[in-house]
């Protein structure tokens, strides 16, 4: 992956919340900046060109690019995480995707074969079925816009797409990139979503050949191939030449659906689960072809254990379990994997500046009915419980989680088990008037014919205000690859967002440590520790600093999201908190990835705030 380019002369450093650190790329319609949130969080910054500012037409453009982001599945493309495109300079701030374009990747690794192939054709055909199944048509799918992410392949670059609804069921004239474009765009004919399923097929040939099948020499000779040559499929390995053939017909209407396409890879007969299962089948696979440690499926012991007092209220719950690539159902041994992801982009507001959370954050964080209502499922009464499930969230959502359901649905009723979840407790993240986001411990406990199943998930969910009531409309399970979300919201201002940063900085401290600078390491952690868990820290000192040099211990913990619990009182506040755990070193071979659940109590003293007391989930 190529470096950023340093900020030009001219480039600016700061957009709204956003500092900018770098060029990513140009093009016509603008400047793709690397940004970095209040929060640390790398972002990409899409911003209009200074030429375009007074030119309305360019403008519209602009917004339509967002309207048609916003309508994707977040899961294949760079999810939107925030917009101006009223102010002097509009902009668009979405998801940072941390890998090479397939056009760069080919280029200075060379053509893509075997798995690594068939998992980038799976990838990109999910995300082409997603896209166009919310109504879009991209037009300038190529390999220059396809991100090849950590997570599998990601489609970017809407800036020339066509929502497929009442306002525009079609559109003719020469748009997209020649040697990528379909015969009825080089013929200014007009064009729909089968463009993208021939220009999937150009893209699959330079992935695994390293070159565009029509050529790519003078445009007039490329479009000439286009409409009366067939392409050139040398090289392709024969169980994609006739799926790719297929859709370099020249015929629009002889060309596979997206879906159609997905189901032929997959090897499927009927249209069921198809997305999901390719969204799956693609990210498990592409993570495979990154070095990562091991998910570890329980807890290793902290080094400097909290305290063993009883707790003031319930703090009970099961050891935590690393989640799967996203919310893990557990049914009776059987897996399945979903999350919801952002529709919307925040509703900006005034910094609401104290400490404990608005009361409409408060009342919600109290009640968690939403939660429990997508959580529980019964195989006799299944359809009545998605129902409710849809219910409660958006109608994105609902169409998301409906795609979703299909394997959850299929194992309780095979194995005639339910699932039953019960809110241990819940924190508020960020609010502001019409969206409150939450984090909440959930044991949920799966019954079948076989012995029950318990687990603990730390959930992480948003609700909205929508036509008079409120719905989720984005809900993932926290596991160790996952980032903090980012907030740009009324609450927390600095009153909270004080000792949340300190008790995330505890955790961290907590969490991170080296066998060889064992005693510096409980020292940072005595540092930030008052009352109670000093005490304790440190008569633990000498046996917690023994027990990481025999075991060799070493490990960094990320702090991924906290939320303070309501009924916080001057100078005291109790914080729940989950951090990602890399355990690089054990002389045991114990090393992996794990996600840590806190309840942190914090203090503040002369000014600064300190950790009390500490329990974990156990």
């Amino acid at each position: 992956m190529t470096d950023p380019a340093p900020l030009a002369p001219g480039d600016p450093r700061r957009l709204g919340a956003y500092e900018l650190t770098g060029r990513l790329g140009e093009g016509g319609q603008g400047v793709v900046y690397l940004g970095r949130g209040l929060a640390g969080r790398p972002v990409a910054v899409k911003l209009l060109h200074a030429r375009f500012d007074r030119d309305a037409e360019a403008r519209a453009r602009f917004v339509r690019e967002l309207s048609v982001i916003e309508r994707v599945a977040g899961f294949c493309t760079a999810q939107v995480l925030e917009s101006d495109v009223d102010g002097d300079r509009p902009y668009i701030v979405s998801e940072y995707v941390a890998g090479p374009s397939l056009h760069y990747l080919v280029k200075e690794t060379g053509p893509r074969s075997g798995t690594d192939l068939d998992r980038l054709a799976i990838g990109t055909a999910t995300a082409l079925t997603a896209i166009h199944r919310a109504g879009v048509v991209h037009r300038d799918f190529k390999p220059p816009n396809v991100l090849m992410g950590p997570d599998g392949p990601r489609v970017i670059d809407f800036g020339i797409a066509r929502a497929l609804d009442g306002r525009a069921t079609a559109s003719s004239g020469v748009v997209g990139t020649p040697a990528y474009m379909a015969p009825e765009q080089v013929s200014g004919a007009p064009v729909d979503t089968p463009v993208d399923i021939f220009a999937w097929g150009t893209t699959i040939v330079f992935a695994a050949t390293g070159r565009a099948p029509y050529g790519h020499d003078t445009i007039p000779a490329v479009f000439n191939r286009i409409l009366h040559h067939q392409p050139d499929l040398t090289g392709l390995p024969p169980h994609l030449r006739a799926v790719v053939a297929a859709c370099l017909r020249k015929d629009p209407a002889h060309r596979p659906t997206a879906q159609q396409l997905l189901l032929r890879l997959l090897g499927e007969e009927g249209p069921q689960g198809a997305l999901v299962q390719g969204a799956t089948m693609a990210q498990q696979g592409w993570a495979t072809t990154i070095p990562q440690a091991p998910i570890i499926h329980a807890p290793l012991p902290p080094p400097m254990p909290p305290p063993t007092l009883p707790p003031p209220r319930p703090r009970t719950g099961l050891k935590v379990l690393a989640a799967g690539a996203a919310l893990i159902l557990m049914a009776g041994g059987g897996v399945a994997a979903w999350t919801l992801t952002r529709d919307e982009k925040p509703k900006k507001s005034v910094a609401t500046d104290v400490l404990d959370p608005p009361e409409e954050a408060r009342r919600h964080a109290a009640a968690a009915t939403h939660l429990r209502d997508v959580l529980d499922y019964d195989n006799r009464t299944m359809d009545a419980d998605v129902q409710r499930a849809n219910s409660r969230m958006t109608q994105r959502a609902q169409a998301r989680y409906t795609a979703n359901l299909t394997s959850i649905r299929d194992d309780l009723r095979r194995r005639q088990g339910a699932i039953k979840s019960t809110i241990i407790d819940t924190g508020v993240l960020a609010s502001s008037p019409g969206r409150v986001s939450l984090l909440s411990f959930v044991r949920r406990v799966t019954t079948s014919s076989s012995k029950p199943v318990t687990t603990l998930d730390q959930i992480r969910y948003t609700l909205v205000h929508q036509n008079g009531t409120w719905l989720i409309d984005e809900l993932d399970a926290l596991e160790p690859r996952l980032q903090p979300w980012t907030y740009d919201t009324a609450w927390p201002g600095q009153a909270a967002q004080t000792p949340l940063n300190a008790a995330r900085e505890c955790a961290r401290r907590l969490q991170t440590y080296d066998y060889r600078r064992a005693e510096a390491d409980v020292n940072e952690l005595l540092d930030c520790s008052t009352g109670e868990y000093y005490n304790t820290v440190s008569s633990n000192k000498a046996k917690n600093v023994a027990a990481m040099v025999k075991q060799q211990s070493v490990a960094t913990g990320t702090p991924l999201e906290a939320a303070l619990k309501p009924g916080a009182q001057p100078a005291r506040a109790t914080i729940m908190i989950s951090v990602a755990v890399n355990v690089t070193g054990d002389k045991n071979g114990k090393t992996g990835k794990v996600v840590y659940g806190y309840w942190a109590d914090m203090k503040q003293i002369n000014g600064h705030w300190k950790l009390a007391k500490l329990d974990w989930i156990q």
